[in-house]
């Protein structure tokens, strides 16, 4: 199932003034794109479910996405979600141990690229993976990318919140939850 919007100020050709924001989740990636003075000026949206929820059914979808092929943006940002990752606060965080944090909560495949990224509100680190594959598909679209785990943009949402919040987000076979206590994160998981 396919959904997209665009507003009628979009011009393509304005691109290097635009953010691009790729999320990828088992059931399926979108895309969103506003200008990088302004992110709420949504100026693209699309969105496709993915029956398969295989991270080839995923790479192979995204592979077939030719709409932003060869084009250079602002920026462009890609959010993965998924349920294997480790918050480390930054003071027990070392690069060297990445593969180690991980091996702590599972069994890791064999073919995986490891990412960290930085969480500024609550001075941590999320460590996570891309199956190569996909990694690869990203390096070779997307070259200049950023990428993120889904929990930097729920947590860092949430920790400005003043009392206390609970947060959570839906993503068709899961459920991110971030729980906050005045400013101060209590929880965040991913539930399958």
């Amino acid at each position: 199932m396919d959904y997209s919007f665009i507003r009628e100020t979009f011009n393509q050709d304005q691109s290097n003034n635009y953010v691009l924001s790729i999320q990828l989740e088992p059931d399926g990636f979108s895309f969103y794109m506003g200008h990088k003075e302004s992110l709420n000026s949504n100026l693209y949206f699309f969105y496709r479910r993915l029956e398969n929820t295989e991270i080839e059914s995923l790479t192979r979808e995204l592979s077939n996405f030719k709409e932003f092929d060869n084009i250079t943006f602002y920026k462009t940002i890609i959010i993965y979600h998924t349920d294997n990752f480790c918050l480390i606060p930054v003071e027990f965080y070392n690069t060297a141990n990445q593969i180690h944090y991980l091996r702590l909560i599972q069994t890791l495949p064999e073919d995986i690229c490891i990412y960290s990224s930085d969480i500024q509100g609550i001075k941590a680190k999320v460590v996570f993976y891309l199956p190569e594959e996909l990694n690869g598909l990203i390096k070779v679209k997307f070259p200049s990318s950023i990428i993120l785990h889904s929990a930097c943009p729920a947590i860092n949402f949430g920790i400005h919140k003043t009392g206390k919040s609970c947060i959570a987000y839906y993503y068709g076979s899961s459920i991110s939850i971030a729980v906050f206590d005045k400013e101060e994160l209590k929880l965040f998981n991913v539930y399958p």
